[in-house]
């Protein structure tokens, strides 16, 4: 049984998330979507999504309630979600960048650039088992706000668009991107400590 999660900077919930090689154009507005979390795909500290896990969350929550935040930082929300549903491959997310703010400018940029491509989610584990390889499998999240990161916890999943114009980065395939996140991730946590927030298991 998973014991509940505060909110400290250090220990914030998050879990799992997605990291793209995708290149878009500059089309002003601030929109984007993508998936924030995909089922049945183990993340680096192998936990598991089940289908349906976000459900009651949405309900109970909707878009309002669920934070987009900058490197889950509370002390930094850079927009709103206009959209947060479970389809047969996972959370789909779409939102709005906060462009009259300085944080949602930066956000947008970096989103421009190819930078900042990475989606994560920050939860309490509700109902959950522990897998046998190790890792969680994850029935029910409260999901409390998802984020725009540098190092996902997931790589399969993606931000995939900037309002329509998106372009992929041609000399890197799927599996050359999801390596290469893995080598900076690992370069990152060499460097210094790691500030990716993590839940307690």
């Amino acid at each position: 049984m998973t014991r509940p999660l505060s909110l400290k900077r250090a220990d914030t919930p998050a879990r799992a998330g997605v990291i793209a090689a995708t290149r878009v154009q500059d089309t002003g507005d601030g929109t984007f979507a993508g998936y924030a979390s995909l089922f049945g795909q183990a993340d680096d500290q192998k936990d598991v999504v089940s289908p349906g896990a976000f459900g009651s969350a949405l309900l109970r929550r909707g878009t309002s309630r669920i934070a987009m935040l900058y490197q889950h930082e509370p002390s930094r929300p850079v927009g709103v979600w206009t959209s947060l549903r479970e389809d047969a491959r996972g959370l789909w997310v779409e939102g709005q960048l906060a462009l009259d703010a300085q944080d949602g400018r930066d956000a947008h940029a970096l989103l421009k650039a190819g930078a900042l491509t990475g989606l994560s989610i920050g939860f309490h584990a509700v109902t959950a088992e522990r897998r046998p390889g190790g890792g969680r499998l994850l029935h029910e999240i409260d999901l409390w706000e998802v984020s725009l990161v540098t190092f996902p916890m997931l790589d399969a999943a993606r931000i995939s668009q900037v309002k329509q114009d998106i372009h992929p980065l041609d000399p890197f395939s799927a599996a050359q991107s999801h390596a290469l996140a893995r080598v900076m991730r690992r370069a990152g946590k060499a460097i210094a400590p790691s500030k990716t927030p993590r839940s307690m298991q």
